[in-house]
């Protein structure tokens, strides 16, 4: 079905697609602009950073490649007059042809994201953003000429739709930084069908599994072979069974494994354009047909109003079943009584990491004793069956495997149904030394798990049907 477009029909082309490209550049140091040019001359000209650069590159080379790019940028821009390097879109005359491109790990560009996409909708791209939809094809090629293959069956990017803080939209986490997507500039409906979300599809469908993480569950049982399987057919559905929202990154916690600086509130344009992408989701009409709503994940759920205003506010009707991620340290009784009656079915999966308020206190920040309260209160309604999964979780690293048993004592005490053990895993918050320590595994790769850990989870209270494990018990 793409195969037409396997040498670059599909992808974005800002030679051809926009009459000028308007590349915002206030507030970076001079280091930032040098690399941020090479990067747009790289997006330009369809040149994948992946196949110049090497992590054992000195960082002396990398920066005279960063200058002789942006050199290569600034001279063909004096001829052809494409890009118009701007402070910032003030008495910009911008027309319905150009493009803006802003820098989307900057938090000040939250504003003119907001002003310029969705007040005056003209089209807006970050860095990440272009990079995805300049190289479609080459994501393409990758799966087509992929010679692996393996059976393990999954078809979840068939099922499922994440949205990102940022507005990006997965199909899959275990696609990591492989967005098919934005609402941004596409509406739902698009961005479930969109040129990239095809070719993600294509991987499952011919087997090759090229752009999931093997780290992930379903392939601990399926290694990757050469042998041909019989091609999958799969049936695309009009709107996903289950969507994923995790469009807030506000938190009340401080959790180092998730960011390095605390991410307690939202600017007022932030807070403006997560509401945007709440109307959005209501006006598609998924939160009523989906079977699966789930919330939260990066971010705190009970803090975010947007996540509120998609869990009780647009609630108009009953639902069918809702997912929430949440730390705990909010879920009062106040919370309770705007969200009971709203869903069939109420699934509620809660971080802790910790049975003590010490390690608490060390690896989330939080009044350990209002969550244990509030967990209390969560018990009850379990055991009412107002509520009808609990699942109570830990990231097990150095500073909490010791209290892992003592973790699931305390879970079946309150009568929780699941708990779950998950490694640690580097989201770019920690150094390669510094996870090298906390981690418990002894490689990347995680098969090779440290020794104290091992003899820890010898103990035949890990057997109990309700301790599940992210790692492989071989």
């Amino acid at each position: 079905m793409l195969a037409e477009d396997l040498f670059g029909s599909i992808d974005l082309d800002i030679w051809c697609d926009c009459r000028k490209l308007y590349a915002c550049i206030g507030g970076k140091t001079y280091k930032e602009k040098i690399i941020y040019c090479y990067r747009l001359f790289m997006i330009m000209h369809h040149i994948c950073r992946a196949d110049i650069e090497s992590n054992k590159d000195e960082p002396s080379i990398k920066m005279v490649r960063y200058i002789c790019y942006m050199a290569m940028l600034i001279g063909e821009n004096i001829f052809r007059r494409k890009i118009i390097f701007v402070q910032n879109l003030e008495h910009v005359n911008i027309s319905e042809h150009d493009f803006i491109c802003i820098d989307g790990s900057r938090d000040e560009n939250d504003e003119m994201l907001y002003q310029e996409r969705i007040i005056k909708r003209h089209k807006v791209y970050t860095l990440e953003m272009l990079e995805r939809y300049c190289f479609a094809s080459r994501l393409l090629r990758q799966t087509y000429f992929d010679r692996r293959q393996n059976q393990c069956g999954c078809v979840l990017p068939y099922e499922e739709f994440y949205i990102s803080p940022n507005g990006h939209i997965w199909l899959c986490p275990c696609f990591g930084e492989l967005t098919v997507s934005d609402l941004i500039s596409y509406s739902p409906k698009e961005a479930w069908d969109s040129p990239i979300a095809r070719i993600m599809r294509l991987s499952i469908e011919n087997n090759t599994y090229t752009f999931c993480d093997r780290r992930c569950h379903v392939f601990w049982k399926h290694k990757d072979d050469e042998t041909i399987l019989p091609r999958k057919n799969i049936k695309l559905s009009k709107n996903p069974d289950k969507v994923f929202i995790s469009f807030d990154r506000a938190c009340n916690l401080k959790c180092r494994s998730c960011r390095k600086t605390p991410y307690v509130k939202n600017c007022e344009a932030r807070e403006k354009t997560i509401l945007y992408y709440a109307d959005i989701l209501k006006k598609s009409g998924w939160l009523e047909t989906c079977s699966t709503l789930a919330i939260g994940g990066d971010g705190e759920t009970f803090m975010s109003k947007g996540y509120k205003k998609v869990l009780f506010e647009d609630a108009s009707s009953v639902r069918k079943r809702v997912n929430i991620m949440t730390n705990g340290t909010l879920f009062t009784p106040k919370i309770w009584e705007q969200l009971k009656g709203k869903y069939e079915y109420i699934y509620i999966r809660v971080s802790i990491d910790a049975t003590t308020e010490s390690t608490y206190k060390k690896i989330r920040g939080g009044n350990f004793k209002q969550l244990m309260r509030n967990m209390e209160f969560l018990s009850d309604l379990r055991k009412k069956n107002a509520v009808n999964f609990v699942k109570v979780k830990m990231i097990v690293q150095e500073s909490n495997y010791k209290e892992m048993k003592d973790f699931v004592i305390w879970a079946k005490k309150l009568g929780f149904d699941q708990v779950y053990f998950s490694p640690i895993w580097n989201w770019g918050t920690y150094t390669d030394l510094e996870f090298r320590r906390i981690s418990i595994f002894m490689d990347k790769e995680e098969t090779q798990m440290k020794h104290k850990v091992k003899e820890c989870l010898q103990d035949e209270i890990f057997s109990d049907p309700i301790v599940v494990m992210r790692w492989s018990k071989e």
